[in-house]
């Protein structure tokens, strides 16, 4: 069988080299499958297979060159390329202008009709402004601490008078925003978020009076009182009306830990009774409102929305980052709030420092910075600094906040002509503690302290 299987095979494949399986399998009577599995079996196949495709081949012959066919045959070809080098330049083309959002612009040219310029109108400046509340931070102050440049790398030294020098330049900036800056806006009210951490205190830092301005706590929270009932006189020139409200910070408490039943056992509630007092005036005619509720927290209702007040201190963080948990706190502070048909729409907080806003379920959270840039602290245990600013909202009843403005505190020419001794600042001059103090002014001055009678 398989000298059969050969000889027809290779007869088959001299007879029809290109398709001689299938006539070979139907004389043999097998299938494609089995007529090779039989030749892949046999050892001589190769050989017989090779030695009938050699006897095939033929010598070609060479053609004349001027023979008239071949020369028909060069010149198509030439014609050939010529007309494939115009197609693909033509291709190209159509690639570069023709794309199909090339030829939808020609379309758009050619039908759509191009409107008439509109006449340029710019507003009259007569026209009617748009009335707004202001809402602007008086937070983290820490105006008692004294910071030196040695211990914060030559960044920030501060004490009270900078202080002083920094409050005036709020008063300027926030005057002029008021005033002058943004004169398409009537600002019918100025609401100061006032909270906490006035004072640094003493509590943080047991037997080191020397590490505060005055080193009695007292004596500061009258001197934060004075100087900052000062800035609200002076704001007050600018605007019809203030509504100030005081929320306690961790610094000025007066226990170890948080008494949280009464936020009135520390000195941010002092600073603001003083100025209460200092201001009663403006107070009874209306023009000025002072708040401050016995709660770590308060609420306000600015152009209807609703704002939360609080210092921020009770807020932990994960792995030394705040934002997750105040997203955490601020959701279960508005279930409860809900309770009473409430919904908060921005939070405001101070505690930690850092100028930053946040966006959460419907709710602006804004964050203030500090009066400070860093502190000993600060800079060595959190290499933390931010520069010192307050926020300045803008809102209308119909979006809420319109507009932020960062108020920055730091005045570098005057602060520098302080440290040189030729500065003093002006806002906040006490003549109350200028006047309980004269005797000591008298004895640091080497002269005996003989109260008189004036």
């Amino acid at each position: 069988m398989t000298d059969k299987l050969l000889q027809i095979c290779i007869e088959e494949l001299k007879r029809n080299p290109n398709s001689w399986r299938p006539e070979a399998a139907r004389r043999l009577s097998l299938t494609l499958d089995q007529l090779d599995k039989r030749l892949r079996k046999s050892s001589k196949w190769k050989a017989e297979k090779a030695k009938a495709l050699k006897s095939l081949e033929v010598d070609p012959q060479p053609m004349d060159p001027t023979h008239p066919e071949l020369r028909d045959l060069e010149r198509k070809l030439q014609e050939s390329r010529a007309e494939i080098s115009q197609l693909r330049a033509k291709l190209k083309e159509a690639d570069a202008d023709k794309s199909v959002f090339g030829q939808a612009v020609e379309v758009i040219r050619s039908q759509v009709v191009a409107w008439e310029p509109r006449p340029l109108v710019l507003p009259r400046t007569q026209a009617e402004p748009f009335a707004v509340d202001g809402a602007v931070s008086l937070t983290d102050e820490h105006a008692d601490e004294v910071i030196s440049g040695a211990s914060t790398w030559g960044l920030e030294r501060y004490n009270f008078d900078v202080f002083r020098i920094r409050l005036q330049r709020y008063v300027k900036v926030l005057g002029a925003y008021l005033t002058q800056h943004l004169p398409r806006y009537r600002f019918e009210r100025l609401w100061i978020n006032k909270l906490g951490d006035s004072l640094h205190g003493n509590l943080h830092l047991p037997g080191q009076k020397y590490r505060n301005h005055f080193a009695n706590d007292l004596r500061a929270a009258i001197a934060v009182g004075e100087a900052e009932a000062d800035a609200v006189a002076n704001l007050l020139q600018f605007v019809p009306a203030i509504t100030l409200i005081a929320v306690s910070g961790n610094h000025p408490r007066q226990t170890a830990k948080k008494d949280y039943g009464d936020p009135h056992d520390n000195y941010d509630f002092l600073v603001a009774a003083f100025m209460e007092a200092r201001l009663r005036n403006y107070v009874e005619e209306g023009r000025l409102q002072i708040f401050a509720p016995r709660s770590w927290s308060a609420y306000a209702e600015i152009r209807g929305r609703v704002h939360a007040l609080n210092h921020g201190d009770d807020v932990k963080g994960t792995w030394g980052v705040p934002w997750y948990g105040f997203s955490k706190k601020e959701g279960r502070v508005q279930a409860l709030v809900g309770r009473k048909d409430v919904r908060i729409d921005y939070f405001w907080y101070g505690h930690n420092h850092t100028d930053i806003g946040r966006t959460e379920n419907g709710a602006r959270s804004i964050h203030s910075a500090a009066w400070t840039l860093t502190s000993d602290y600060s800079i060595n245990a959190l290499a933390a600094g931010s520069e010192p600013s307050q926020p300045l909202e803008i809102l209308d009843e119909e979006h809420g906040r319109i507009l932020e403005v960062p108020i920055y505190l730091r005045d570098p020419v005057r602060e520098a002509a302080y440290w040189r001794g030729e500065y003093q600042p002006e806002l906040g001059r006490s003549t109350t503690l200028e006047n309980l103090a004269l005797a000591d002014t008298l004895a640091e001055v080497g002269e005996f302290p003989l109260i008189k009678a004036s």
